[in-house]
Parts: C-alpha cells; sequence; structure tokens
C-alpha cells in the first residue's frame, strides 16, 4: 500500500503595472508690468523779434517799405509720442518626457507545506491465529515498525514524497 501527499508552496512572481504617478499641467498667463523709457521729441517754436527800422538802415539792406498782406500764416509742427506694441517670441520651452529606470527590491514572506510522518507502536494488536494463540511480531504487524520489530518514533519533516526525506 502507498499513499501519495502533494506538497504545495507558494512562489514569489513579480512584474510591472503601470499606474498614473502624476498629472503635469502647463499654462501660459499674460502678466503685465509698466515700462517707461524717455526719448526726446521736437516741435517748432516761433521766435518774434522785433526791431524799429527806419528809411536809411531799409534803403541800406534793399527793403522797401511796402504794404505785405494782413496775415501771415506758418504751420507749426511738433513730434508727439506713440506707443504700439508688437508681440515678438523671444524664448522657445520644451518638455519632453523621459523614462526613468531604476532597481527596486521586493520582500514578501513565502509559505510552504511541510510533511510531517510519524510512525510508531499501534498499541495491542492481535493478529495470526487466535486459536493457537500466536501473536505477530512487530515485522508483521500492518504499518508498525521496522525490519526489525521495534516500533519507531521518527518525524521526517520537508520536502518530497511521502516516507522520503
Amino acid at each position: 500500500m502507498s499513499i501519495e501527499v502533494v506538497r504545495s508552496e507558494e512562489e514569489l512572481r513579480t512584474g510591472v503595472r503601470r499606474t498614473a504617478r502624476e498629472r503635469v499641467v502647463v499654462r501660459t498667463r499674460v502678466v503685465t508690468e509698466d515700462v517707461t523709457m524717455t526719448f526726446q521729441v521736437r516741435k517748432h517754436v516761433i521766435d518774434i523779434e522785433q526791431e524799429p527800422l527806419d528809411e536809411a538802415i531799409a534803403a541800406a539792406e534793399g527793403l522797401t517799405l511796402e504794404r505785405g498782406p494782413e496775415s501771415l500764416e506758418v504751420v507749426l509742427w511738433e513730434e508727439r509720442p506713440t506707443v504700439t506694441m508688437e508681440l515678438v517670441p523671444v524664448e522657445r520651452i520644451r518638455i519632453t518626457r523621459e523614462v526613468e529606470r531604476r532597481t527596486e527590491e521586493v520582500q514578501a514572506r513565502l509559505a510552504r507545506e511541510q510533511v510531517e510522518i510519524t510512525t510508531g507502536a499501534l498499541g495491542p494488536q492481535v493478529t495470526g491465529d487466535q486459536a493457537t494463540g500466536q501473536e505477530a511480531t512487530g515485522d508483521q504487524v500492518a504499518g508498525g515498525g521496522v525490519a526489525s520489530g521495534e516500533p519507531t518514533g521518527g518525524r521526517v519533516v520537508g520536502g518530497g514524497a511521502a516516507g522520503t526525506s
């Protein structure tokens, strides 16, 4: 007669699972700042000089004392500051995503079955011919003892099939 015992144990299997770690949102915003610039502007200015003339000075300079127009019109110009704004690119920002690799150490407690076989005397068992009064010896009793006739109280622990160490 043989008895089989199936021994099981846990094995550690590792793998990776991809999970979302972080979300990054890139936004641009407009920041305003006050800027003061100084520059020069020009304008026409009229200076009026008056000097008395008499006929001798006018004749010497070739001026005539004729009457001119009633009014004289002169256009005066000036420069005024103007502001125009133009959006120009000043910087390029590039965002790249890379995969970083590192080594992780995983620890786990694994369980495994141990097979324990205990043998020993079964107590007073009578086999054989009860009429003759003969008793069986230890090597004749099923499942008991060893060939010497002495029962064993041994214990086998570990892997493998029943009865092996």
